[in-house]
């Protein structure tokens, strides 16, 4: 009986020892740069087990907490940032599912910290995201990490579809941030004839039996030509001068004027409204806006696959800002 319960108190010391050993930690840090923040953070395990909160909280996920927190400027006295964080210490491997829940139409600033078992950071740079979010949505992350010593890097995914590009945009319109009202609808036009074509080319390719993944490609060429009508506005447009686009255009049509895949778009945007406003609408886009956007739209091409991600960067040279370097290599 002694060398039973001898056995278990070392079991317990042991369990102990490990336990300390264990230095990883998984920290998600989510604000509005603002006092009060307008977002919140849930954390979902590969066990389905939540942290964090969206309307609603959990703290189901072991070694795991969750809060707000702000440090006030001393020097001022001014109130501080505040931000909502979920820690997760000791931290197993795994895909955790992360999900950001807007308050309000607002801009967002997510990073996230990982250090591995012996607490040394596996991000050596930390992964910062922005993004844009209308009232009462949400946005999809994912990240994989594993806390051994030596293992890969975090690999970090957002889940971008088509009305995200569109909520893109329409925050951004009502945050003031791309103008006017009749630009920010060109914009948003474009997305629907590129949600369009894939739903025409996916459509076609179920019914004979074999969804061609070649389907993203006169997507991309369109998401492509969004993102320049971006770039063009952010660098040449003011609130009182017009954009030249026509040279983009006329490129754009050059190289895909013949895509029989693309025949249809070129039909419909000749006869779109916004050819009566373009010299006269006023319009600008901010370095945050085109930072935003552009970064989901290199989010969907990564999430179509590898291939479509390397295609588009060789064939497009998609927009990477600075800011974004580190997490489209």
């Amino acid at each position: 009986m002694r060398l039973y319960i001898g056995i278990f108190i070392l079991s317990i010391f042991a369990l102990s020892i490990s336990a300390e050993e264990d230095m990883s930690e998984l920290y998600f840090t989510v604000n509005t740069f603002t006092e009060n923040t307008y977002v919140q953070l849930l954390v979902k395990d590969s066990f389905g087990k939540k942290t964090g909160c969206s309307n609603i909280c959990f703290r189901e996920i072991s070694n795991s907490s969750f809060g707000k927190d702000s440090v006030d400027n001393i020097e001022t006295g001014n109130a501080g940032i505040e931000n909502m964080t979920v820690r997760i210490s000791p931290v197993s491997k795994g895909i955790y599912q992360l999900t950001v829940f807007a308050s309000t139409n607002t801009n967002y600033e997510f990073s996230i910290q990982a250090d591995d078992l012996h607490g040394k950071n596996i991000n050596l740079i930390q992964d910062l995201h922005i993004g844009y979010m209308l009232q009462n949505t949400t946005q999809q992350y994912s990240v994989y990490l594993d806390p051994a010593p030596g293992a890969s890097a975090l690999v970090i995914n957002k889940q971008v579809d088509f009305q995200l590009l569109r909520d893109d945009i329409n925050a951004a319109y009502k945050l003031n941030q791309i103008g006017e009202e009749k630009f920010a609808n060109s914009l948003i036009k474009m997305i629907n004839m590129a949600e369009k074509i894939y739903d025409k080319c996916e459509k076609t390719d179920k019914k004979d039996g074999d969804k061609n993944k070649k389907c993203y490609r006169p997507v991309i060429s369109v998401l492509r030509m969004f993102v320049k009508r971006l770039e063009i506005t952010n660098k040449k447009c003011d609130k009182t001068a017009a954009c030249d686009e026509e040279k983009e255009w006329n490129n754009f049509h050059d190289k895909y004027g013949k895509d029989k895949d693309l025949k249809e778009f070129f039909s419909e945007w000749e006869k779109d409204e916004w050819h009566k406003y373009k010299k006269s609408c006023k319009r600008f886009v901010s370095e945050e806006a085109l930072d935003i956007v552009s970064s989901d739209v290199n989010w969907y091409v990564k999430g179509i696959g590898e291939e479509a991600w390397s295609e588009y960067k060789k064939e497009h040279k998609p927009y990477i800002s600075n800011k974004q370097k580190q997490i489209f290599k």
